[in-house]
C-alpha cells in the first residue's frame, strides 16, 4: 500500500510491464471528480490512464517522503502547484483538499493528486479556499518540513503566525525573506486581498 485516506487507498500495481498507482475508492466516484480524471490535461495534475473497471494513475513519489529525501527547490515546487491550481480555477473548479498528502512527485514534476473533493468555484463568494490551503502548505514546508500534514493543531498555529504583525521580519531573520511576498499573497484574513494562483504564479516568477 502506497497510502490511504478518507477517500480510500492506494497501491503501487503493475500492468502490461509497467507500474501504475492503482486506487481503490470506498466511495463510487462523484461526476465532477471522474471528468476531471477523464478530460483534464496539465502536467501539473496526475495523470490518469484509466478510470474503469480500474482507476490507475501515474505512480510518483509522494511529496513528503520527496523533500524528505532529497534535495529540491521550494520555489519549484510552489510554481508547479500554483500552476496546477491557476489550471484547476481556470475550469471553474476549486480543488478543496490542497495539502502536502495529496501532492506527488513524478519524474521530478510536482502534481496535484486526489479530487474526491472538488467543487464548482462560486464566482460571487471572495472565499479562497485554495489559495489559503496552499498558504498553509508553504508555511508548513518552510517552518515545519512538510511533518505537520494538515492537523488542526498546525493550521492553528499557522494562522497565529500569519496574523501576528512581525512575521515578515521573523521571516527575514530566519532566512526566508524570498518568500515573503508569497506568503503574503496567500495569508489574510481578508480574503478579498487574497491573490489568485495566476498572480502568485507571478510572483514565484520575480523570485
Amino acid at each position: 500500500m502506497l497510502g490511504s485516506g478518507a477517500e480510500g487507498s492506494v497501491y503501487h500495481v503493475t500492468r502490461g510491464g509497467q507500474d501504475w498507482a492503482l486506487k481503490i475508492n470506498i466511495q463510487p466516484l462523484k461526476p465532477l471528480e471522474r471528468e476531471i480524471m477523464e478530460t483534464y490535461k496539465h502536467p501539473n495534475l496526475i495523470a490518469y490512464h484509466s478510470t474503469k473497471p480500474e482507476i490507475l494513475m501515474e505512480l510518483g513519489v509522494p511529496l513528503l517522503s520527496y523533500i524528505t529525501n532529497y534535495p529540491y527547490s521550494l520555489k519549484h515546487v510552489c510554481l508547479e502547484v500554483l500552476s496546477g491550481l491557476e489550471y484547476l480555477h481556470a475550469k471553474g473548479v476549486d480543488h478543496n483538499d490542497l495539502h502536502i498528502h495529496n501532492l506527488v512527485v513524478v519524474k521530478g514534476v510536482v502534481k496535484i493528486c486526489d479530487f474526491g473533493r472538488v467543487r464548482k468555484r462560486c464566482i460571487y463568494s471572495t472565499v479562497k479556499r485554495d489559495i489559503e490551503y496552499f498558504g498553509y502548505l508553504l508555511y508548513n514546508i518552510l517552518f515545519h518540513q512538510g511533518r505537520d500534514g494538515g492537523s488542526a493543531g498546525a493550521r492553528v498555529q499557522h494562522m497565529r503566525f500569519s496574523q501576528n504583525q512581525p512575521w515578515e521580519r521573523m521571516m527575514v531573520e530566519m532566512g526566508k525573506g524570498e518568500f515573503v511576498e508569497l506568503y503574503r499573497g496567500c495569508c489574510n484574513v481578508d480574503h478579498r486581498k487574497l491573490l489568485s494562483a495566476g498572480e502568485l504564479v507571478k510572483v514565484v516568477g520575480r523570485m
